[in-house]
């Protein structure tokens, strides 16, 4: 049998806390032959309450297992992540295989806990499977002496409601012929002021690079996601709302999405933009399932998926933007959004997470 242990808060105050990341990751899973193993987490304030209804629970589902059975679980976990290592080993005891879906690396973000990447190494080094975002962090992991198979995720995946996705597959057909035909009647301004619209989505209170965007100069920055704060000389920016997860996409409404983080638009600084070089941030695979072309740091490891995959634009600093959109080609665009569709097609069904499962 393969489970997969699922965590979540189950207070009312807390029912909207899901990650969509996480849930698309559950869906996929069960459609992948994984049961539901779902564990409650009450208030958050107690952890020691927490950890011994978790305990109830693991002991009924180290009832269930059999030598052979498989149990999956996404790290991080909520509320418990300091005794993991022990409940993996527990379980283990039982000879089942033991997988692990990392999220996050929160030692490398250092935003919700003090976490040292020993911490979280000792950790992983339970599991019998790990599987990364992407080539980079497989590196950095073995590179740290973490000696259990990993494999690459490449992307998260982004599932869509069967009629939002067709509505988004038929806007990407009609948008790419637009591309192709109407818009050679352009002259080079105003095809160059169509690509200077730059969409950006999450949370926008914790982009601190936001309050520097008037630095960049001729860009017009449509933001998406809560937190949104009108600043003095914000005249280059937009906001376009918050929208749920599911509608998203259809609500993008730029030439380009941007993955960018840290303190500053001159490079990728801080925890946070230094942390771009390992992850695969999920808006990523937010604005490809709506056909629209990347634009990210040179020094990320998206930018190395953009670069294969011909998605977009790799950037040192957001200052060269107006200068590289200045420059671009009709043809080149027309090709990088043609190159979205199939990423987008394999985004929308899961496909990314069902072949780093079933490899």
């Amino acid at each position: 049998m393969k489970y997969q242990l699922r965590m979540y808060y189950a207070d009312v105050l807390n029912q909207t806390a899901g990650s969509k990341a996480t849930a698309d990751c559950s869906f996929i899973l069960a459609e992948l032959g994984y049961q539901h193993f779902d564990v409650p987490i009450y208030n958050n304030k107690h952890p020691l309450l927490n950890l011994m209804r978790f305990l109830r629970h693991l002991w009924r589902l180290y009832a269930l297992l059999k030598p052979g059975d498989e149990v999956l679980l996404q790290y991080p976990l909520l509320g418990i992540n300091k005794w993991l290592k022990y409940f993996v080993r527990l379980l283990r005891h039982k000879n089942c295989r033991m997988i692990c879906l990392l999220h996050d690396l929160d030692s490398l973000r250092q935003v919700h806990h003090a976490w040292t990447l020993e911490e979280e190494l000792l950790r992983l080094s339970a599991f019998d499977r790990i599987i990364v975002h992407n080539a980079r962090m497989k590196a950095l992991l073995t590179d740290n002496h973490l000696n259990v198979e990993m494999r690459p995720l490449c992307l998260f995946d982004y599932l869509m409601p069967d009629n939002v996705w067709k509505a988004l597959e038929q806007r990407h057909v009609s948008e790419i012929w637009l591309q192709e035909h109407i818009n050679y009647s352009m002259n080079a301004e105003t095809l160059a002021s169509k690509y200077k619209r730059v969409a950006f989505a999450g949370n926008l209170g914790k982009s601190v690079f936001l309050k520097k965007l008037d630095q960049v100069q001729g860009i017009s920055f449509v933001l998406y996601g809560p937190g949104y704060e009108e600043l003095p000389n914000s005249s280059c920016m937009t906001w376009a709302g918050c929208f749920h997860a599911n509608e998203l996409p259809a609500k993008l409404n730029a030439a380009f999405g941007l993955i960018w983080d840290g303190d500053a638009v001159d490079a990728c600084t801080g925890p946070l933009g230094r942390y771009l070089q390992y992850n695969n941030p999920h808006k990523a695979s937010l604005y490809l399932v709506a056909g629209i072309p990347l634009i990210a740091p040179t020094s990320s490891a998206i930018g190395d998926f953009i670069h294969h995959y011909g998605l977009g634009i790799t950037i040192n600093s957001l200052v060269e933007l107006p200068e590289i959109l200045n420059t671009l080609q009709q043809a080149d665009y027309v090709q990088m959004k043609a190159a979205t569709i199939p990423i987008a097609k394999a985004i929308a069904s899961g496909a990314f997470l069902k072949k780093a499962i079933e490899h």
